[in-house]
C-alpha cells in the first residue's frame, strides 16, 4: 500500500511541476506581448495580469484581469497577435459578465477525428459537430430555422446527413419534410417513417409547403385558445397535453437559390416560385411557436440569394470555408469563415464557435436509420398524379395513407393488388375533385393533419 502512496505523490508532484512550468512560460509570453505590443498599458502602466491557468487536452484555458482604461474590444481585436506569439492554433476569447477579466481558451492542439455516433439530444435540439471541449448542440426552440453556406466540398451536405441521421435516430414521432429538387443524396432517407414525403419537383415543393403553411396556421390558432392558460408555444403545448403533444416538424430545403425567381424561368415556373417563397415566409414567421423548423443551404451567397424577411428569421448560421469574404458576411456577418478547414465551420446562434462535423459515411448512416426504415414506405399520399386537381375531402384508409402493409385480419397484403387498389381509390379522387389554383390541398386529407 505505501508504494501506492508513493507512485501516487511522485505522480501528482510531476504533474504539478509540469503545470508550474507552462504557467510560467505562458505568463512570460503574455508579459512580452503587453510589452513589445501596443495598447496593451493605461496611463498608469497597468497591463494584463494572469489571474487564472489550466492545461487542458487542447490547449490551455486562462483568465485575464484587464486594467482600467483598457476594453475588451481593443484585446479582441488583437486576438491574431496572441494566436502568433502563442504558437496557437485558435484563439477564443470571451468577457466574463460583471467583472474586469475576460477568458481565453489557447487551442494549441489541432481538432481529433472524430466518427459520428448517435447522441441524445431534447425535444427541438440537434447535432450539428463537436467542438473543442464537447459535442455542440442547437437548441430550435431558442433558435429557429437553419442557414448553411459554405463553397463546393467543404462540408455542407455530411453536416445535413449529420443533422438528419441522429433526428431519426433518436426519435421516432417526429415528421420530416425533405425537398430536393437538383441533387439526390437526401434520398438515403426517403424509406423511413420519420419522413413524411420528398418533394423533387417545383409543383410537388408548392403543394407540401401550402400543406405545411396550414399546419403552422392551425397550431397557431390552437395555441392561441390556449394563451390564457400560459400556452406561449410547442414546448408549453406539450406539457401541458401530455396524451396529445403536437409533433416537432424539419423541412429541408436543398439550396435556397433554387427557389428564387430568374430570367431562365417560364412564367409558370416564375408563378410557383413566388408562391414557394410565400409559404416560406409564412412558415419561419410562425415557426418557433409551432414547432415548425426550416434547414436551408447557400453555396454562393450572394446579396439576392435569399429574401431578406426570410434571412432574418433564420437565426442558426453555419458557415464552413468561403473563399473571400463578402460571402462569408452574407451568411455570419463577418469574415470569420475564411479560414477554415475541410469539415470545420462556424456556427452563430447569440455567440459564435468553431465546430468540426464528425465523419459520417453511407455504411454509417445506414446503420443508425435501419430501425426506421420501412420496405413498403409511403407519404402522407401515395403520390400526387396532377397537380391541377384538388383532391376532396376523404377519410383515410388504411390502403391509401397507412404505412402499415397488413389488412384489418393481420394478413399481409399482396402488393400488386394493393397497388391496384391505391391507384383505382386515387382515381376516383380525381375525378370527383374540382380545380382550384391549380394547386392540391393536401389539407383536405383527414389522418394526416397531426397537430
Amino acid at each position: 500500500m505505501f508504494w501506492q502512496i508513493g507512485a501516487y505523490a511522485v505522480t501528482s508532484y510531476a504533474l504539478y511541476r509540469t503545470v508550474c512550468r507552462e504557467r510560467i512560460k505562458f505568463q512570460k509570453t503574455l508579459r512580452e506581448i503587453c510589452e513589445k505590443g501596443t495598447g496593451f498599458f493605461n496611463r498608469q502602466m497597468e497591463t494584463l495580469k494572469l489571474d487564472y491557468f489550466k492545461v487542458m487536452d487542447w490547449g490551455y484555458n486562462v483568465k485575464v484581469g484587464i486594467p482600467y482604461g483598457i476594453s475588451y474590444q481593443e484585446l479582441e481585436d488583437k486576438k491574431n497577435l496572441f494566436k502568433t506569439n502563442f504558437k496557437a492554433i485558435d484563439i477564443e476569447m470571451k468577457k466574463i459578465e460583471s467583472s474586469s477579466m475576460m477568458e481565453m481558451n489557447v487551442i494549441t492542439k489541432p481538432l481529433k477525428e472524430l466518427k459520428y455516433k448517435a447522441m441524445y439530444t431534447e425535444d427541438g435540439e440537434i447535432l450539428i459537430g463537436y467542438s473543442y471541449k464537447d459535442y455542440v448542440k442547437v437548441n430550435l426552440n431558442s433558435f429557429p430555422h437553419m442557414l448553411i453556406g459554405g463553397d463546393t466540398g467543404t462540408g455542407k451536405s455530411r453536416l445535413m446527413l449529420l443533422i438528419l441521421t441522429n433526428l431519426i435516430n433518436r426519435f421516432k414521432d417526429i415528421e420530416i419534410y425533405l425537398i430536393q429538387i437538383r441533387k439526390s443524396d437526401l434520398a438515403v432517407f426517403k424509406d423511413c417513417k420519420q419522413v413524411k414525403y420528398m418533394a423533387r419537383t417545383l409543383e410537388q415543393t408548392r403543394d407540401i409547403l401550402k400543406h405545411l403553411d396550414s399546419i403552422c396556421s392551425k397550431r397557431d390558432a390552437a395555441l392561441e385558445k390556449y394563451l390564457m392558460q400560459g400556452v406561449y408555444n410547442i414546448q408549453d403545448y406539450n406539457k401541458k397535453f401530455k396524451k396529445d403533444k403536437m409533433k416537432y416538424i424539419y423541412i429541408v430545403l436543398d439550396e435556397f437559390a433554387f427557389f428564387n425567381p430568374s430570367g431562365a424561368d417560364t412564367k409558370e415556373e416564375k408563378q410557383i416560385k413566388k408562391e414557394i417563397l410565400g409559404y416560406i415566409k409564412n412558415i419561419v414567421l410562425t415557426g418557433r411557436s409551432t414547432g415548425v423548423f426550416v434547414f436551408t443551404s447557400l453555396q454562393k451567397p450572394t446579396s439576392s440569394s435569399i429574401p431578406t424577411d426570410i434571412k432574418s428569421q433564420l437565426t442558426t448560421r453555419i458557415s464552413f470555408k468561403m473563399l473571400d469574404k463578402e460571402t462569408s458576411v452574407i451568411v455570419l456577418g463577418n469574415a470569420n469563415a475564411t479560414g477554415l478547414k475541410e469539415r470545420e465551420a462556424i456556427v452563430r446562434t447569440i455567440e459564435e464557435d468553431k465546430i468540426k462535423v464528425p465523419f459520417i459515411d453511407h455504411n454509417l448512416i445506414l446503420s443508425h436509420i435501419k430501425a426506421s426504415v420501412e420496405p413498403n414506405h409511403k407519404y402522407i399520399i401515395p403520390q400526387i398524379q396532377n397537380s391541377c386537381l384538388k383532391l376532396p375531402n376523404i377519410n383515410s384508409k388504411p390502403s391509401v395513407i397507412s404505412f402499415n402493409n397488413k389488412n384489418t385480419n393481420g394478413v399481409p397484403n399482396d402488393p400488386k393488388v394493393q397497388e391496384k387498389a391505391d391507384e383505382h381509390h386515387i382515381e376516383e379522387a380525381a375525378t370527383e375533385s374540382t380545380k382550384e389554383n391549380g394547386i392540391i390541398d393536401l389539407s383536405k386529407f383527414k389522418g394526416i393533419d397531426n397537430i
